[in-house]
């Protein structure tokens, strides 16, 4: 089972989780299982209780039901499967017993993750149907790879890069503006993490 860290440094502008840039065996205190429920009696709380521990302010967010988006909006949902069921502050103060509370009420929700301050990570999301693929390709080319760090895949074919905001720092929220298909989730962003599922499964690799 897989080992990951988050990274705490001051000195870089991302920083890893999951990689020790020193290549120094960390304490064991500083480590989590791999990004899987503990248990399988009860598995969105589970998923719930894993992230929380990693410091991270999980949040409901709506679901594909019958082929649409479970929102009101239905068919005409511009982020199908993508968007919170509550307000961040609902999803900052929910206790475990407000989770179970949640579930009960929509056993088929996906699972998101608050970006930026809250959570204390970043995500640069990389989407293939707008490129994204080609455009990091070609940044990497001509500014070297980015670290190796956490990473997910997504719903629609693509992946998220997940990376812990320095102390000190704020990471803005961008869409295309690094690069077509290339967007930055950060201070009052959200990504979907597993077991969430859209057009496809939401998965940490």
């Amino acid at each position: 089972m897989k080992n990951t860290r988050l990274k705490q440094t001051d000195n870089t502008m991302i920083a890893p989780i999951g990689e020790d840039q020193n290549n120094a065996p960390a304490d064991k205190s500083d480590h989590v299982d791999r990004y899987e429920p503990r248990s399988l009696d009860t598995p969105l709380i589970d998923w719930v209780r894993h992230y929380r521990s990693m410091g991270w302010v999980p949040i409901p967010i709506h679901d594909i039901s019958a082929g649409h988006c479970s929102c009101k909006s239905n068919l005409d949902c511009k982020s199908q499967g993508k968007h919170p069921r509550v307000m961040r502050s609902d999803a900052i103060e929910a206790t475990e017993e407000t989770w179970r509370r949640w579930i009960r009420a929509w056993p088929n929700m996906n699972i998101g993750v608050l970006t930026g301050s809250e959570s204390g990570i970043f995500a640069i999301d990389i989407d293939p149907r707008h490129r994204g693929d080609v455009s990091i390709t070609e940044l990497t080319q001509q500014f070297g790879t980015l670290p190796r760090t956490l990473t997910a895949a997504t719903g629609g074919g693509g992946c998220h890069l997940v990376y812990q905001i320095p102390s000190r720092e704020t990471v803005k929220s961008t869409a295309n503006v690094i690069a077509n298909g290339v967007d930055v989730r950060g201070e009052g962003g959200i990504i979907v993490v597993e077991p969430s599922k859209t057009s496809g499964d939401y998965k940490w690799l």
